[in-house]
């Protein structure tokens, strides 16, 4: 016979869920700020050391290590960590969430800087640098050299570097974490190809002008990757890009991870939802 599931529990089944409901041990002070700083971190350091960041639990063992990591960080605590459930769900969401924003912010910044001010010059930049050398992801563009180094890619994998100081475990290489900044600059560029950005409203607005149920589904359906970043929509991408950053070599991570850092702090304070919704109303473009 099951336990009858908390409240809080059964809000994380229905969908996102607010910190404020997590089951801390009142025992400990300041548990929220344990959480955020600890726990939060330890984990998304070992989602981002994953080969399927998307799917935590793909290896089955990610409830094991949540558990873990629980009871170190929480040892009055006997919660048991369940897949699926509010501490399981509350860790990832914003990780993966503010990896896209970062993109689009890093990506428009980038085009700043370059002079890339028109609608016309930001679809040939797409055209000429993302498929299908990708050179927007290079160091050395030119030499095709120094993938992974471009300053787009840095500034958005900067957001896993900043999610995870305070680990207090470490596991390995963040190859999951640079494969999914690498899927989330493509999430980026992809939302610039008209030459305007391309935010959530405005596809809501060319769903809802649809004539009948049928060709809303249909719009919404074939605009899902676009609307959503998730493992439905940008799962096989993130895989694709897991193929390199898995076999990185030492030197090569060391290099990535070095230029990182000069993003850093900017990933922890700068790129805010208000800026995000502040670049898709006025991004200058002509």
């Amino acid at each position: 016979m099951t336990a009858p599931k908390s409240e809080s529990e059964t809000k994380a089944e229905k969908g996102r869920v607010k910190q404020t409901l997590l089951p801390l041990p009142p025992d400990v002070d300041n548990a929220l700020e344990v959480w955020q700083q600890k726990f939060v971190p330890t984990y998304l350091s070992f989602i981002g050391s994953l080969k399927s960041p998307w799917d935590g639990n793909s290896t089955k063992r990610e409830i094991n290590k949540l558990q873990k990591i629980w009871s170190a960080v929480f040892p009055t605590s006997n919660k048991v960590v369940t897949d699926g459930g509010i501490i399981h769900k509350v860790c990832g969401y914003r990780y993966r969430n503010n990896m896209t924003k970062i993109a689009a912010i890093a990506i428009l910044k980038e085009w700043e800087m370059a002079g890339i001010t028109t609608k016309d010059n930001c679809i040939a930049y797409i055209q000429a640098n993302l498929e299908l050398d990708f050179k927007c992801m290079m160091s050395d563009p030119e030499n095709l050299c120094g993938m992974f180094e471009s300053s787009v890619i840095l500034k958005t994998f900067a957001i896993h570097l900043s999610s995870t100081a305070g680990a207090v475990i470490q596991y390995g290489n963040p190859v999951g974490g640079l494969a999914l900044a690498a899927a989330a600059v493509e999430h980026g560029f992809v939302l610039w190809k008209t030459g305007h950005i391309l935010c959530k409203n405005k596809l809501a607005a060319r769903i809802k002008i649809c004539t009948t149920e049928d060709k809303r589904k249909q719009a919404k359906k074939s605009n899902a990757w676009l609307i959503y970043f998730s493992q439905a929509t940008w799962g096989r991408t993130t895989r694709q890009y897991m193929r390199s950053t898995k076999n990185l070599t030492k030197k090569m991570w060391k290099a990535i991870i070095f230029k990182t850092q000069v993003y850093k702090k900017a990933a922890e304070s700068a790129f805010k939802y208000r800026d995000f919704c502040l670049v898709t109303k006025t991004s200058g473009l002509r």
